[in-house]
């Protein structure tokens, strides 16, 4: 989801209720492994050098299970995601105020809350995650109680998913038995 959708949020309490995953913020990794290029003064914002963020991925998580937090997914391949969780927030008449509020809140400049609102309505990152083969939810985060049902939403799935790799696994130990 865009900015201010509530993705560190929702993520941060899907691992509370999800143990076995671990949770890493891309932005704060960029920071924290240096793996930028500048700091653009106007967008307030790092330039994250991609190669660098890649082979870090490939190198220190790949084997992992994760739930990624961040906003922009075009330089990630398709083999890294098993789900993709795209976070929404309007209110039942399709408006994104709560968008705007949440980046005053974080007193966003008036630049960056537009770009941010831009991005939000005109679905930028719903479409850039479309290219992902793995399943996609949509969740609108727009309240407390829209996140709880969300997470309780992506906590079925992944059970469901789980009780299918199980069978998987039986499935396969089967196939060896039957080859001895």
């Amino acid at each position: 989801g865009s900015v201010a959708s509530g993705k560190t949020t929702f993520a941060k309490c899907l691992q509370e209720l999800m143990p076995q995953f671990d949770y890493v913020n891309i932005s704060d990794l960029v920071i924290k492994e240096k793996l930028f290029d500048s700091f653009d003064e106007k967008l307030q914002s790092h330039i994250v050098n991609e190669d660098k963020l890649i082979e870090y991925i490939r190198t220190n998580l790949n084997d992992k299970n994760i739930i990624v937090d961040h906003h922009s997914f075009d330089i990630f391949s398709n083999k890294y995601f098993d789900l993709v969780i795209f976070l929404t927030c309007k209110d039942e008449d399709g408006n994104h105020f709560m968008i705007r509020k949440r980046l005053e809140d974080r007193n966003y400049a008036e630049n960056k809350i537009q770009e941010n609102m831009q991005v939000e309505i005109t679905g930028l990152i719903k479409q850039e995650i479309q290219r992902f083969k793995a399943p996609k939810i949509e969740i609108n985060n727009i309240s407390k109680e829209a996140m709880q049902k969300g997470l309780e939403k992506v906590i079925m799935i992944f059970e469901e998913f789980g009780k299918a790799f199980e069978e998987m696994e039986e499935f396969e130990e089967f196939e060896e038995i039957e080859e001895i």
